[in-house]
C-alpha cells in the first residue's frame, strides 16, 4: 500500500479559510475582537503543546499500541511498514507547529467564494463569482482562465487584476471548458474559489467544469465528495 498521508487537503482547507464557508463560523471570524481571543487560545495550545510534551507523549502512547500492532492479527490491518511507523512517530511531535505556521498564514490570505454557473446571454459567455473577503481590509483583484483542459495548457482566456467579480466573453464553440479563479490582496497572498474539480491525482482547486452545448447553452459538471 505504501506510506501515504491521510488527508487529501490542501489550498483553502488548510487555516480558518476551511471553516469560511460556514455562516456561523464566518460572522464570527470577521469579528476582531473574536480572532484576537482565537489567537489567545491558540498561543496557549501551542505552549502546552510543545515539541517536546508531544515527543514524550508519542512515545508513552507508542509503548502501549506498538507492540500489538507488530503482532496478529492487528497486524494484517496495520497499512505502515515498520520504518513508516517510525516516520509517523517522528513527525507527529512536528505537526503543531506545522499547522500553527498554516494558520497564520491563512490570516494574511484573502477568503474562499463560489463561482456561479456560467450563463449564455445576448450572445455572450457570463460567468460571475462571490466577492472575497480580506480580514485587513486591503483591495482583492481577480484572475480569471478559461481553458479546455483542467490543467490549463489550453487557455482560451485570461484576464489578470479585474476588480469586479464577472466577466463577459466570446461564446466558445461546443465543448468542454474548465473555468479557474484565484483571489489576491494588495500584500500579494492568493486564495482559491472553493470549488474544485476531481482527477485520479486529486482536486483541482479554484475551479469549475462546464459544457457549452450545439444551442449555446450551457452545462455544468456536478461532482458531490462522497
Amino acid at each position: 500500500m505504501g506510506f501515504e498521508k491521510n488527508t487529501n487537503r490542501g489550498s483553502w482547507e488548510v487555516g480558518v479559510s476551511n471553516y469560511w464557508g460556514n455562516i456561523l463560523f464566518q460572522r464570527c471570524l470577521k469579528s476582531d475582537a473574536f480572532r484576537e481571543k482565537l489567537d489567545q487560545v491558540i498561543e496557549e495550545l501551542r505552549r502546552y503543546l510543545s515539541e517536546e510534551r508531544l515527543e514524550e507523549m508519542v512515545e508513552q502512547y507508542a509503548g502501549v499500541v506498538q507492540p500489538y500492532v507488530e503482532k496478529m492479527p492487528d497486524q494484517l490491518n496495520e497499512p505502515l511498514t515498520p520504518e513508516e511507523y517510525e516516520q509517523v512517530k517522528a513527525g507527529l511531535p512536528k505537526e503543531v507547529e506545522q499547522n500553527y505556521e498554516m494558520y497564520r498564514e491563512s490570516l494574511e490570505k484573502p477568503m474562499p467564494f463560489y463561482i456561479g454557473r456560467p450563463v449564455t446571454e445576448n450572445g455572450k459567455l457570463k460567468i460571475n463569482w462571490d466577492a472575497s473577503y480580506d480580514f485587513d481590509a486591503e483591495d482583492i483583484t481577480y484572475s480569471v482562465e478559461i481553458a479546455r483542459d483542467y490543467q490549463f495548457t489550453q487557455v482560451i482566456y485570461k484576464e489578470e487584476q479585474t476588480l469586479i467579480p464577472e466577466i463577459l466573453v466570446d461564446i466558445p464553440d461546443p465543448g468542454q471548458y474548465f473555468v479557474r479563479i484565484r483571489a489576491t490582496n494588495e500584500s500579494g497572498k492568493t486564495q482559491d474559489a472553493f470549488d474544485y474539480y476531481v482527477t485520479n491525482t486529486g482536486k483541482q482547486y479554484g475551479m469549475i467544469c462546464f459544457y457549452i452545448n450545439e444551442d449555446h447553452t450551457v452545462g455544468v459538471d456536478a461532482y458531490e465528495e462522497e
